[in-house]
């Protein structure tokens, strides 16, 4: 994420933050959290911000806010409230992020009781969305039976796929499986270093 040039955000912070358009709040929100050389981090003015650009109709500042009340950074911890956004913003904008987020919360029992086959579902859209990280928890979930039926083809075919998108825990694991010869792969020691 390329944060806006500290100019950018002087003209943005000398007008009331109500009538910044909502890209604009989205950005000052972000730089916010994460700080800048001329503002210091403040989650909690972030919260504030990505608020405001939730009440305009911002998909992702919502979840923005959600990830932080789920965290507990820049407001109250409150896991079961994020849940249900981020349930929301699954159901209704059909968010890939949120998909991935309900996913490791049904996975983790973060908010709701643990419920592996409602966490493989939300990493298989999540990971039809392109959420790099969806690949790698959907191909251990075939590879444990974690929600679904055991099947290392699927979990080698997905470790593949988070190869191809750069992700080193699924090199890690696909390195393993050639040294083992796990899920239809030979072995092959040359390979799995």
């Amino acid at each position: 994420i390329i944060l806006p040039s500290d100019s950018e955000i002087s003209k943005w912070l000398k007008k009331p933050v109500d009538q910044l358009p909502v890209d604009q709040l989205e950005e000052l929100a972000r730089v916010y959290y994460e700080g800048s050389k001329d503002i210091s981090a403040d989650p909690a003015k972030a919260v504030e911000l990505w608020s405001l650009a939730a009440s305009k109709g911002s998909v992702e500042a919502r979840y923005s806010r959600a990830i932080c009340l789920k965290d507990g950074v820049g407001i109250a911890e409150d896991k079961a409230t994020a849940f249900q956004e981020l349930q929301a913003l699954a159901e209704k904008h059909n968010y890939n992020f949120a998909h991935y987020s309900l996913a490791i919360m049904h996975d983790r029992g973060e908010g709701c009781a643990i419920d592996l086959e409602k966490a493989f579902y939300h990493y298989r859209l999540a990971a039809k969305g392109g959420i790099q990280p969806a690949f790698h928890n959907l191909a251990n979930a075939y590879a444990f039976g974690r929600g679904v039926e055991k099947n290392d083809e699927n979990a080698r075919m997905l470790y593949e796929a988070g190869v191809e998108m750069g992700d080193p825990a699924s090199l890690y694991v696909l390195a393993t499986w050639h040294y083992k010869g796990r899920g239809g792969l030979e072995v092959n020691k040359q390979k799995s270093f």
